[in-house]
């Protein structure tokens, strides 16, 4: 291959954005309204819906507003940041992964309702609707209290409840019209997490394609092959470790970088504060713009 070609691949591996993430902590297992958008009135209307949906139908449902993506989580999609957010608070039964998060993205006018793994894919459907019929008519006139109070009514009775309840359901029964159709944000939001993923795939399969193709800095033979494995386990209090070798099979010269893993207290750590289950999310959810 033309090392102008290897050149040009690299670059738009180290062009592919992953970014550093900087995710906030909770500070109320309910609402967390950190953008500071949600008038007193709202908050308490709010607060108490999430707090009644905990026993009726008991589901874990939680809220979030932030100003910026970008704060937290540079080149990240709004989809990877709400799944990412949700794992990293443990939202739901840690055994039933049925909990639900309601994230809003003030100044990047985004939302994503995120759910627990266990939902099925028409679940997915069903907060689309809840979004575009009950969310974003409130939010586009700049009503965030009275659109997040609509949307978690809207999750706990259109999402939550027939779920625990194993209601036969499809992606809009029983729930109301979208005003003026709405846009497809749900193929939007597919689209979008498409290219995240195919995004972060070819970074890593073009950086290897170019290490494989350099020579060898000791024998000077091309072929580098590249192991990645997890060298020291993680403990319960100790931290473990995973490994990325270049090695040559000409020589047998190689390099290692390792990286951390983290405790598993750590891993469980978003289980172990009080209000937040341990709850795990796949994904699965959808979004919306105004």
């Amino acid at each position: 291959m033309p090392r102008f070609l290897l050149a040009l691949l690299a670059i738009v591996a180290l062009a592919l954005p992953l970014g550093a993430q900087s995710l906030p902590d909770w500070v109320s297992p309910h609402l967390n309204d950190f953008a500071g958008v949600i008038d007193t009135d709202s908050a308490a209307k709010i607060t108490a819906e999430l707090q009644a949906a905990d026993t009726d139908p008991g589901v874990e449902i939680a809220v979030v507003t932030l100003r910026r993506r970008a704060d937290h989580a540079p080149g990240s999609t709004l989809e990877g940041f709400a799944k990412d957010l949700f794992n990293h608070w443990g939202v739901g039964d840690a055994t039933r992964n049925d909990g639900i998060l309601i994230v809003v993205l003030v100044e990047d006018r985004e939302m994503r309702i995120a759910l627990g793994a266990a939902y099925p894919v028409i679940y997915d459907g069903r907060a689309q609707r809840v979004i575009d019929a009950l969310i974003l008519p409130e939010f586009g006139n700049g009503n965030y209290g009275a659109g997040i109070l609509a949307g978690v009514i809207g999750a706990r009775e259109h999402i939550a409840r027939p779920f625990v309840e194993g209601a036969q359901v499809t992606g809009d029964s029983g729930l109301p019209a979208v005003p003026g159709g709405g846009i497809r944000w749900d193929i939007v939001a597919f689209v979008t997490t498409l290219v995240a993923m195919l995004g972060f795939s070819m970074r890593r399969l073009i950086g290897d394609m170019v290490v494989r193709r350099r020579p060898c800095p000791n024998c000077g033979a091309r072929g580098i092959q590249i192991e990645r494995a997890t060298s020291i386990e993680p403990g319960e209090t100790t931290k473990g470790e995973h490994r990325t070798r270049h090695l040559c099979p000409n020589c047998n010269w190689h390099r290692d970088r390792i990286g951390p893993i983290p405790s598993l207290s750590d891993q469980r750590k978003h289980s172990s504060r009080s209000g937040m289950g341990g709850g795990r999310s796949s994904g699965g959810g959808a979004s919306g713009r105004w």
